[in-house]
């Protein structure tokens, strides 16, 4: 009512983020309805001002997914559904254009996204995938840099290992992106898939992170460190993580 827009009161939503000094929200709550796919652009530098119906886009709802996180790159928004990722370009004010959609491309949840200096790594059940802020391009990981052939990890088992607890982190001090195979608690849960940017390779480690302990998401510290929190007891030596190396 403040800013003249229908709308900007008692909107609800599940995921946002910031893209050209705009505020944008997404799987949205609003006049008593639940719209999964929609997004809702606030206008330039003011966060606290939703524009209903001007500011919404609405990509593909007939997919029936929700949004499930959302990331920005310059002039592009990155949209993850639970199967589909659309980039869409959003350099001109209420002209917002699907540039590029991808099948089978998606997040299941937002742990599964981490951001790196130079893009984005997300992983689902049919790989592991890179963003690449400059090209724009999407890479396939399991894949040897520039091959389509020739997967380095077997599908079978990544989708023995993956699951809707798995977390994915950057440890951008050795350009390393680390896959939890747990956040619960059970005998394998610290095992860890890596991948390499130096060296473009991928490893496997057993038991090697916070393995049988309830685990918080991993981030990305200032300084470029991995970080993540693990459930204890209050005289639990904290600087044993559980990694047993082999």
């Amino acid at each position: 009512t403040i800013h003249a827009w229908d709308g900007t009161d008692g909107l609800r939503w599940g995921v946002s983020c910031i893209i050209n000094n705009r505020l944008c929200v997404g799987n949205l709550h609003y006049k008593g309805r639940h719209y999964p796919g929609d997004i809702c652009f606030t206008p330039p530098g003011k966060f606290d001002t939703f524009p209903i119906p001007e500011g919404i886009v609405r990509v593909n709802s007939e997919d029936g997914e929700d949004i499930v996180a959302l990331f920005s790159n310059g002039n592009r928004l990155l949209q993850f559904k639970y199967s589909w990722l659309y980039i869409i370009n959003v350099e001109l004010i209420g002209q917002e254009i699907v540039e590029k959609t991808y099948k089978f491309k998606g997040a299941m949840k937002d742990i599964h996204i981490c951001e790196l200096e130079t893009g984005f790594v997300w992983m689902n059940e049919h790989g592991v995938y890179f963003y690449d802020n400059d090209s724009g391009k999407i890479s396939e990981l399991f894949l040897p840099s520039g091959k389509t052939t020739g997967k380095r990890v077997d599908l079978d088992t990544w989708k023995t290992f993956f699951n809707s607890n798995s977390i994915i982190g950057y440890d951008a001090t050795r350009q390393q992106v680390i896959i939890k195979k747990s956040v619960s608690t059970n005998a394998t849960s610290g095992d860890i898939y890596v991948y390499d940017f130096n060296t473009d390779s991928w490893s496997f480690g057993k038991k090697r992170f916070l393995n049988n302990s309830k685990t918080t998401n991993m981030v990305t510290l200032y300084n470029g460190e991995l970080l993540a929190f693990r459930q204890g007891k209050v005289d639990d030596d904290l600087e044993d993580g559980g990694e047993q190396p082999r």
